[in-house]
């Protein structure tokens, strides 16, 4: 057990992922970054799937399978991108000013894995998942208040508050994002919430609060893929 413990350990710790991340608030609210492992198979929706790979420190190649959700099939596509280059952020960013990177995951609150064609979020393992962080963040229409997600009573919530030092006894208000644990379903579209302290009970498992929020869980996510 201590083996397989340790190898799992190492499996992780030795991870690497493309991180994309958009550099300005979007409606108003700090954006969650997108985190794909490489050389993980990734359910799309029950027609496609991708993998990433690393081509360099600089590029990554994208193979999508567009007749099967386990990345198997006879006529996959496969296309290169340096992250550096500005055509390559217009096409994965939807065309709003973005960072990509290749490195490990930056500490998180929570995460989310969405998917399509998923109605229980049965591929949640294997979805894309976008990441809430901790940092202090500018949000508002105008950037002039701060923001930083945060777990409490087995919800992720945003805080708002007055400055970059994102203090709970200044917090001006607090939304309620998910509830963690949840699976939330919008059309053929689901997504659900995962938390680093743990999750509610399923027969509890809310839903959204609002429907802003599940668009920022998903803006850009599925750009790579269409």
């Amino acid at each position: 057990m201590k083996a397989l413990c340790f190898a799992l350990f190492i499996s992780v710790a030795m991870s690497e992922y493309f991180i994309m991340t958009f550099d300005s608030a979007i409606y108003g609210m700090p954006t969650a970054l997108t985190a794909i492992e490489f050389g993980k198979c990734n359910y799309i929706s029950s027609k496609i799937s991708s993998i990433y790979r690393k081509v360099s420190e600089t590029e990554i190649s994208i193979t999508t399978y567009s007749e099967t959700s386990n990345c198997e099939g006879d006529n996959p596509i496969t296309s290169v991108y340096d992250i550096t280059d500005e055509s390559t952020k217009e096409r994965l960013c939807t065309g709003m000013s973005c960072t990509l990177k290749i490195g490990d995951l930056p500490e998180y609150v929570a995460y989310t894995a969405s998917s399509i064609d998923d109605g229980k979020c049965l591929h949640s393992d294997d979805a894309v998942k976008a990441y809430f962080g901790t940092d202090c963040l500018a949000c508002g229409t105008d950037n002039k208040e701060y923001c930083k997600f945060d777990e409490e009573d087995g919800y992720l919530w945003l805080g708002v508050y007055p400055n970059n030092k994102c203090e709970k006894s200044e917090r001006s208000r607090n939304q309620q994002m998910y509830r963690c644990g949840a699976c939330q379903v919008s059309g053929t579209t689901s997504v659900k919430c995962f938390c680093t302290k743990g999750t509610t009970p399923p027969e509890s498992a809310g839903h959204l609060s609002t429907i802003s929020v599940m668009a920022i869980a998903l803006f850009g996510i599925f750009a790579f893929f269409f």
